[in-house]
């Protein structure tokens, strides 16, 4: 299947030739992804124009509705977060094969075992606002989060250490912005357009910890700007879908650019150093138009065991950048943090840059938001269902994937020391029954 063929232009996208508000007209977002959408655009009539996102929510759903199946849900959260699903489950292969057939997921290649296909959500704009007007449109946030719940429950869900539930937060802020910016409640509304950054943190973590962000200044030099008077605090972004890196295309001011085009977000490669995901900004200059000294980022680390790398100022090389680390552990890692705040500024110092002679020129702004509660994302997380964001975190292994969790089921299976730790709640620890005491070894780091 042919992707990205639009013939109107030797390119695509080209820099410094549309604004941020040129890129989200329907015209514009037609031309990416497969030639359904833009040659319908273009050789249609005045109605057949105006209802073409109306089309693709149609051909997204599966049926001439904007009803959500359980099919069509799987693949509104593959177009808005990335989803992926476990290939060594048998039950995964005709889920995929549906989705492909009847949901305009893409099949990407059949291995020559032919025991699976390669299927997933490709970057096409009119697709990523059809996902997100059709979550609107039945309101289905809170149900899709519960369909997540199920998948990990029924251990077909690939999740990524964090990263999944890091995409569902940050691309939930960005339609709350959308929403609470609506002039007038009338369904669907309109996804793909920009919003300013102080807004998406608020939505985020809240007013009051989105001023504490605003207030923060550079943690690489010494007397810089706070965050809500440089340049960077009017920064806007606008993503309705991630796009998967395989190197570290993501972390450069063409990867930056491109994405606010397409309307982006950026998942990093795994193997990559220290930023996980990445959130392009499109930098406060009057008139400016999309290309490689406009923009900059959030580079986002996510946090759900270990402590996290620190983000050196020689990571990226960029103007003006916030980093935030999510750390889901939370006060949960060690007892000592609970009064850890939810929010957390680095300080402002120098730093060295890469030859060790001069400053690093790029103010950095560094953050870390600790927990995955209600607390930490209230406008995001409701009380009582804390449990289920959190349950995304957890490792699958012998003793979560028993059919009993009652404690003596789970006190046999620690006895029997598939895996080795320390006391877990009720749980004895696997040296229950040795003489111990205190390690002068190892000591744990604190965060």
């Amino acid at each position: 299947m042919t992707f990205d063929s639009w013939p109107g232009g030797h390119h695509l996208m080209e820099p410094y030739q549309n604004t941020v508000e040129d890129v989200c007209k329907t015209e514009f977002m037609v031309r990416f992804g497969r030639p359904l959408f833009w040659s319908r655009y273009e050789a249609g009539d005045r109605d057949v124009r105006k209802g073409i996102v109306s089309f693709a929510r149609k051909k997204l759903a599966g049926s001439e509705g904007d009803v959500l199946t359980n099919h069509s849900e799987l693949a509104v959260l593959m177009f808005r977060i990335g989803l992926s699903l476990d290939k060594t489950r048998g039950e995964v292969h005709k889920q995929e094969a549906h989705l492909v057939k009847a949901h305009m997921i893409t099949a990407y290649a059949i291995p020559d075992h032919r025991e699976y296909i390669h299927v997933g959500a490709s970057s096409e704009p009119i697709l990523a606002e059809a996902a997100a007007q059709l979550v609107d449109i039945n309101n289905t946030w809170d149900t899709l989060l519960y369909k997540l719940f199920r998948l990990h429950n029924r251990k077909i869900l690939n999740v990524e250490q964090g990263k999944l539930l890091a995409r569902l937060l940050l691309s939930k802020a960005h339609d709350w912005v959308v929403r609470s910016k609506a002039e007038r409640v009338i369904r669907p509304r309109w996804f793909t357009k920009s919003i300013p950054l102080a807004d998406f943190l608020e939505s985020l973590v809240g007013k009051e910890n989105r001023d504490k962000i605003m207030d923060a200044k550079p943690d690489n030099m010494s007397d810089g700007p706070t965050l809500a008077t440089s340049g960077l605090g009017q920064a806007i972004l606008n993503f309705t879908h991630w796009a998967k890196a395989e190197d570290d295309c993501s972390l450069t001011d063409d990867g930056a650019w491109i994405a606010l085009t397409r309307y982006m977000a950026w998942q990093c490669c795994d193997e990559g150093p220290q930023v996980d995901i990445v959130t392009p900004l499109m930098l406060p200059m009057e008139g400016a138009k999309l290309g490689p000294c406009t923009v900059s980022a959030i580079f986002w680390q996510i946090k759900t065991r270990s402590p996290p790398d620190h983000i050196s100022p020689e990571a990226v090389n960029s103007r003006p950048y916030l980093t935030i680390v999510l750390d889901f552990t939370g006060s949960d890692s060690n007892p000592d943090n609970k009064l850890k705040p939810v929010v957390s500024i680095s300080s402002s110092k120098s730093i060295l840059g890469r030859n060790s002679l001069h400053e690093t020129t790029h103010p950095r702004y560094a953050v870390s938001i600790s927990g995955c509660t209600h607390k930490a994302f209230p406008k995001l997380i409701a009380a009582g269902e804390e449990h289920k964001y959190s349950s995304l975190l957890k490792p699958r292994n012998c003793t979560t994937d028993h059919g009993r969790q009652d404690l003596d089921s789970l006190e046999i299976i620690t006895q029997q020391k598939p895996l080795w730790g320390s006391a877990d709640g009720e749980l004895p620890s696997s040296f229950s029954q040795c003489g111990t005491g205190p390690s002068r070894l190892y000591c744990p780091r604190a965060n």
